[in-house]
């Protein structure tokens, strides 16, 4: 999974860094390299949440996915794609 990172030069020196798709999430480092790994924490730490194990013999189960994430030129030609495939008019 790819996820976007907005960098900003801090005004005292070092960087900072938000992530936009995940609200909240953000941190800094007085390096980039320092940045980098902190950045790498705060996603992490941004989403992971603790479940509760479902009970024994329950019908509840807990699954882990790996989002697929589309970019807009990758779907734009896969709709293009898709609309060649439907049958012509005849006029």
């Amino acid at each position: 999974m790819k996820i976007k990172v907005v960098v900003h030069e801090a005004e005292e020196g070092g960087f900072w860094a938000e992530v936009p798709a995940i609200p909240g999430c953000a941190t800094q480092g007085e390096t980039m390299d320092e940045l980098m790994r902190n950045l790498h924490e705060a996603i992490e730490g941004c989403l992971a949440v603790d479940v509760a194990e479902p009970k024994p013999g329950g019908k509840e189960r807990i699954l882990e996915i790996a989002p697929r994430i589309r970019s807009a030129g990758r779907a734009a030609r896969l709709a293009a794609v898709t609309d060649r495939r439907q049958p012509s008019r005849v006029r």
